[in-house]
């Protein structure tokens, strides 16, 4: 779809982020939600990740288009048509005849099941082709949906951008509440840690090791090395006795491998010989019948000769 750049878009640093990326993410979701039948598609693994940042793409919304109404998309066909008619009589009644319509609604759609996702694309393209009532779309879809055949061929097909939100590491959940404690929305922040966390286990409070960690290790590593050291010199000899009963072994296993090589030597001298051997068999063949043949024909040749003989003494006589 064609897109017009909200000039005013807020600076990332004021959006409630896990880092920059997300934060940039946000500020492109709000410039592309521009114009009635747009739609901007967001992407994340966990619930409460997608409805933060449902949360921070309307904050930036409202802050370029105040007047603008936020409507939870009811999963129904009938209420799809029964509010883009009153959108549309609104604006009739108001009496503005905009040559091109302004955004002034935008449906907030979750999609989590394969029904959801034909709602989707019914509302699309009723607010496309009804653009007249100024209404956009914001859906929220885990990678399950967003990861199917038919959803990545309907959004490619229709230019429809979709941004995906990882879930943070420690450091970024850390730097995450130092910054919403500048801001002063600290207890909000804690909230959705506490949410996630509570989504996926533990695994976000995993912390790299810190110094005195560190320390602990390279202590460890050192008792390790001076253990072995007071070992090896008592060992030597031990490992030295080892190697000089093993070299027999040694020496054995040379020997068969030698023995195996003289086999493998004596197998091939025998395929050889039966490769030659069946060549002079093939040649003694081709000589008997070559043989067989000359008798043949010298027979035939003596017999032809007798009876031209026999006829030339009847003659004669």
């Amino acid at each position: 779809m064609d897109k017009t750049n909200i000039s005013n878009v807020i600076r990332n640093k004021e959006v409630s982020s896990f880092g920059d990326r997300d934060a940039a993410y946000v500020s492109s979701a709000v410039e592309v939600l521009n114009k009635p039948g747009d739609i901007v598609v967001i992407e994340a693994e966990h619930r409460s990740l997608r409805d933060h940042y449902v949360k921070q793409i309307l904050s930036l919304f409202f802050a370029v288009a105040p007047n603008a109404v936020v409507n939870r998309c009811n999963k129904e066909r009938d209420w799809m048509i029964t509010a883009i008619n009153k959108s549309l009589l609104k604006k009739q009644v108001e009496g503005k005849g905009e040559s091109r319509p302004k955004l002034s609604e935008v449906w907030i759609v979750d999609i989590s099941t394969r029904e959801d996702f034909d709602l989707l694309k019914l509302a699309q393209t009723l607010v496309s082709q009804f653009s007249d009532a100024g209404i956009g779309l914001l859906a929220s879809c885990s990678p399950a949906i967003a990861g199917q055949d038919n959803f990545y061929r309907w959004s490619s097909r229709l230019d429809i951008p979709v941004w995906r939100f990882e879930l943070p590491d420690a450091i970024a959940i850390d730097a995450f509440l130092e910054q919403e404690a500048e801001t002063g929305a600290i207890n909000q922040a804690r909230r959705l840690v506490e949410e996630l966390r509570a989504e996926v286990g533990d695994n976000l409070e995993e912390k790299p090791a810190g110094l005195d960690d560190v320390e602990k290790i390279t202590k460890e590593i050192g008792d390790n090395v001076e253990y072995l050291k007071s070992k090896g010199v008592s060992q030597h000899k031990e490992i030295h006795d080892q190697l000089n009963v093993g070299e027999p072994l040694l020496d054995r296993g040379a020997d068969a491998v030698a023995l195996n090589h003289a086999q493998t030597r004596l197998f091939d001298r025998i395929k050889n010989w039966n490769v030659r051997g069946s060549i002079k068999v093939a040649i003694f063949g081709l000589f008997l019948l070559f043989t067989s043949v000359v008798s043949v024909y010298v027979m035939v040749d003596d017999s032809l000769i007798n009876r031209i003989y026999e006829n030339g003494f009847d003659t004669y006589a």
